[in-house]
């Protein structure tokens, strides 16, 4: 996001208007500010049907049409030139003006709205910061890119940190569907979290939440899968409730006591099993027949699990797809059981929580920025930070390596693109194939380090500068 940072006052400049009849300051300080339809009228005379092909032959840039449309604007300006009113030179000065409108001229009423609107946006952005950024993150989609940005709700994230507004780790209570200020601090949206979606309304209809088990026993579980439950405690929204890997655990159980097998009977499985067979169940049918799985451990592991769901099992288990491992209703047991065996709970470390949580949110908030937290070793090792480079040639920059992605060049030469942030600002930089070897050599994913960069002279582009030894490991 662009950030104001002076304003200076150039040195003036002849305005040339042309004044006829109330018409007036359609051209100025040499820039056409009017549209060109009504110049066309006024100086070549130009009725509004002819005004208007003027301005789609302009905006379209039709070589073919141009030339013809010159020479009738030229032609209809003779009567002002023959009154004195305009010389030649001037009507044909005023034609090339009127060319160059086409790369940036609009329709009035819109520049009007755009700059009203601008306006009010930097009195807004000025005097109200928090609400002004909480208000464009709600405007956005959670994966919207823009302006070659990773994520454009990051870039608004990594805004207010620069400007010292902090933004808050989305939480089951205080949260809301959209971003919220909370002491004059962003909170994060629960509808932005990655999976929730339009599943963060319901969460906020039954707030608040006393516990986990609370949570789960009051919701809409048909909204509320698995897939949302997974993101929601991966991104920390029951921190206060207990660790991610506590969390994770209590649901596991809570979710397995829910799914249990129904209890059939023998006339329920015949009842089933007298059920017209869709063309799906046949091919299930044909599949366990080309296994012929020793066990159902076997036949589970073997099974594409999606095709293999509760309702296909119930129907395969009645048929006796499965006689050899026991009863119809001891098969349907040992099923639920290698489903929810599934679901065990499995512990991460920190560093793994934070990691999904960032695949989730785009940046991890339940941590301080790494730009914080490592400030005495970039001090220590003299380290340039991201948002200081553009004042530096040559230097090792400080980061979290996030992203390395193989590409090849226009000439055929195979290199990387690397991202680099530090949780406030991110960069993007190459390394070419002579640096590839050391570089793999040196950093992964995920490591903490200062990387030697260099720029092309005649741009900002950076890229690994693979002959300097100023490679610094702060963290794997």
């Amino acid at each position: 996001m662009a950030h104001v940072s002076r304003i200076e006052v150039l040195k003036s400049q002849h305005v040339y208007d042309i004044n006829v009849e109330q018409f007036h300051n359609y051209i100025a300080n040499g820039i056409v500010v009017h549209n060109c339809q009504k110049i066309a009228q006024i100086v070549a005379g130009f009725d509004p049907i002819t005004a208007n092909q003027l301005r789609k032959v302009i905006s379209k840039k039709n070589k073919e049409e141009l030339p013809k449309m010159k020479q009738k604007f030229l032609d209809g300006a003779q009567k002002r030139i023959l009154y004195g009113e305009l010389t030649q030179d001037e009507a044909e000065y005023i034609w090339t003006l009127l060319e160059s409108f086409g790369s940036y001229g609009f329709n009035l009423s819109h520049a009007i709205s755009y700059s009203a609107i601008t306006a009010v946006e930097f009195w807004l952005k000025f005097h109200f910061p928090a609400e002004y950024i909480a208000a464009l993150m709600n405007n956005t989609s959670p994966s919207k890119k823009k302006f070659g940005t990773e994520n454009l709700i990051v870039e608004y994230i990594s805004y207010a940190r620069r400007h010292h507004i902090e933004v808050l780790p989305p939480d089951i209570n205080k949260s809301r569907a959209g971003f919220c200020l909370e002491d004059g601090k962003i909170r994060y949206a629960l509808g932005h979290i990655k999976n929730v979606g339009t599943s963060a309304v319901d969460i906020e209809e039954y707030q608040p939440f006393t516990s986990v088990s609370d949570f789960w026993q009051r919701v809409n579980k048909r909204k509320i899968n698995k897939k949302v439950m997974v993101s929601l405690i991966a991104s920390g929204v029951f921190s206060e409730f207990g660790t991610r890997n506590e969390v994770w655990k209590e649901y596991c159980v809570m979710r397995h006591q829910g799914d249990r097998p129904p209890l059939m009977s023998d006339e329920k499985w015949d009842a089933e099993a007298g059920k017209e067979l869709t063309k799906n169940d046949e091919k299930l049918l044909a599949e366990i027949n080309a296994l012929q799985p020793a066990s159902l451990e076997e036949f589970y592991e073997q099974a594409n699990k999606r095709r293999y769901g509760k309702r296909a099992m119930l129907k395969l288990i009645s048929l006796g797809a499965f006689r050899g491992f026991g009863t119809r209703s001891e098969v349907l047991e040992s099923y639920y059981e290698l489903r929810n065996k599934e679901d065990d709970p499995v512990t991460l470390t920190k560093e793994g929580w934070t990691d999904k949580e960032r695949e989730l949110l785009g940046c991890s908030l339940s941590q301080p920025p790494i730009l914080r937290t490592f400030a005495d070793s970039i001090k220590k090792h003299k380290l340039c930070t991201i948002s200081m480079l553009s004042r530096r040639n040559n230097t090792t920059c400080f980061g979290r390596i996030d992203e390395i992605k193989p590409r090849v060049s226009k000439a055929g030469n195979n290199m990387f693109v690397v991202r680099m942030s530090d949780d406030i600002d991110t960069l993007s930089f190459y390394v070419f194939e002579k640096g590839k070897l050391k570089f793999q050599r040196e950093f992964h994913v995920g490591n903490i380090v200062g990387v030697p960069l260099s720029k092309f002279d005649d741009s900002q582009t950076r890229f690994y500068n693979a002959y300097s030894d100023g490679e610094i490991i702060i963290q794997r």
